[in-house]
């Protein structure tokens, strides 16, 4: 239905029942819907991953506003909730609480192998907010059990972040090894995952501009 989509859809079982007016595209933020759309078993993949999605969903629409209810999406072993809003004028009001996920699995969804071995456990809490074009994602990864990165232990890993189309930008980052001490950080990667979708392209973690701040105590 969209053309050069970036998501290839598979199966799922849709059920809807809707009043649609959409005037154009440049003028989608004067949408308006009436009605239900109900989504089980939708599964797909999206070029730029490595991993298939699965999603169900019922989404109620009341004019300009889509309410989220009773909605859980997954990527690979990645399982979230997703509940909250989006408005055609206003944007995004969605709150995603992913379920406790092994660090292999976030690594497994991405295109590109990474060069460094990790195991351990994390939860993340996410918001999606901003307008419909300009979204913005904020979000808190903690641990709750001990993290290997390559042959160092961690005992806790807590981090901050926001993320939009251009950029993912972490605000804090704190790690504290099993041996002791702590170390903290900031930093940024220029993604321009805005472009990559654009242009209906793979998105390459291999060619992303970053900058980091570390700062260490240890004994």
């Amino acid at each position: 239905l969209i053309p050069n989509s970036s998501i290839e859809i598979g199966n799922g079982r849709l059920n809807t029942n809707l009043n649609v007016n959409i005037p154009s595209f440049a003028q989608i933020n004067s949408t308006r819907i009436d009605g239900l759309i109900s989504l089980q078993g939708l599964k797909g993949k999206a070029k730029q991953l490595a991993q298939p999605f699965e999603a169900n969903s019922q989404l109620r629409f009341r004019q300009e506003k889509i309410g989220v209810e009773d909605t859980q999406a997954s990527i690979g072993d990645l399982v979230a909730k997703v509940s909250g809003n989006v408005n055609w004028e206003k944007g995004y009001n969605l709150d995603f609480a992913v379920l406790p996920f092994n660090l292999n699995s976030l690594v497994a969804i991405l295109p590109e192998r990474l060069p460094v071995e990790t195991d351990g456990l994390l939860q993340a809490n996410l918001k999606l907010v901003g307008a419909i074009k300009q979204p913005l994602l904020t979000g808190v990864i903690n641990s709750f059990k001990p993290i290997r990165i390559e042959k160092t232990q961690f005992k806790r890993i807590s981090t901050n972040f926001y993320a939009d189309l251009n950029n993912f930008v972490i605000n804090s980052l704190q790690l504290l090894p099993a041996a002791g001490g702590q170390i903290t950080g900031d930093g940024k990667i220029k993604t321009q995952l805005g472009e990559s979708l654009q242009q209906n392209r793979p998105i390459d973690f291999n060619n992303m501009p970053l900058a980091f701040n570390f700062r260490a105590k240890l004994p």
